[in-house]
């Protein structure tokens, strides 16, 4: 009888991303376990570089689940000899794009937070992703999510174009996703990155003219992550490097 490994090695080469999103989830759970205050919602000060590693960390875990169609057709399409090659290529794209992406909302999260205070940034963000939902182009944005390109079959040409199909897979999932990434990176808590994970799977499952349907579902998030906001404020506004909170 063939193994389970042997198996998933032969037909479910997109374990490699499952792999992934799950080193990820055990980085934002070790973090959360080091600082109590993640897991519930903080609002932290970053560098630059920590803007960064938390974004790679959060991509990793969060953005990957969403292409793990994508990972399996780059693998089957791949050479046998060098499809997990082929699989880290798309995958340095993809993630690439959405580090870099996040790290910039981080910043500017950062920056809208001193300027208008915590929990008015993290409604006005849900109210933006919940709008961003019911859009007409939503539907049409989500399609183009599943697009499939060619790929040359070896040398460095099939290099290149692992990692431009990946970039490529990240610009349509921004602008579905990025809405709701950036009201979560407002919030910054472990279970807000689960719920908000819970609900683009979800969304890519679904025929993309039914995405509208899970506008409630964000909403829902938005008023569980602003209500423990209020609660935990004065607490949460603490930074990492213990300033003072915000007034």
């Amino acid at each position: 009888m063939t193994s389970l490994a042997v198996r998933t090695h032969w037909h479910h080469p997109e374990w490699v991303g499952v792999a992934v999103a799950g080193l990820g989830w055990l980085g934002l759970a070790g973090a959360a376990a080091v600082e109590p205050g993640l897991l519930l919602g903080l609002h932290e000060h970053h560098t630059p570089a920590q803007a960064l590693q938390h974004s790679a960390v959060m991509a990793a875990a969060m953005m990957t689940p969403l292409v793990l169609d994508q990972v399996q057709h780059v693998a089957v399409s791949s050479l046998w000899r060098r499809r997990y090659r082929a699989v880290a290529g798309f995958l340095v794209g993809y993630l690439g794009v959405w580090t870099l992406v996040g790290a910039a909302l981080m910043l500017v999260g950062v920056a809208l937070t001193d300027a208008v205070g915590w929990v008015p940034a993290l409604a006005g963000a849900f109210v933006l992703a919940v709008a961003v939902t019911r859009s007409p182009s939503h539907a049409r944005l989500l399609r183009q999510c599943w697009a499939t390109r060619p790929l040359a079959l070896s040398g460095w040409r099939a290099d290149r174009d692992c990692a431009r199909y990946g970039a490529s897979a990240a610009y349509p999932c921004l602008a579905v996703t990025a809405p709701l990434m950036f009201a979560v990176v407002l919030d910054h808590g472990l279970l807000a990155m689960a719920g908000a994970t819970a609900i683009t799977v979800a969304e890519r499952r679904r025929p993309p003219r039914e995405a509208g349907r899970l506008a409630p579902w964000v909403a829902a998030l938005g008023v569980l992550c602003l209500v423990t906001a209020l609660l935990l404020a004065p607490e949460t506004t603490m930074t990492m490097n213990g300033s003072m909170p915000h007034r």
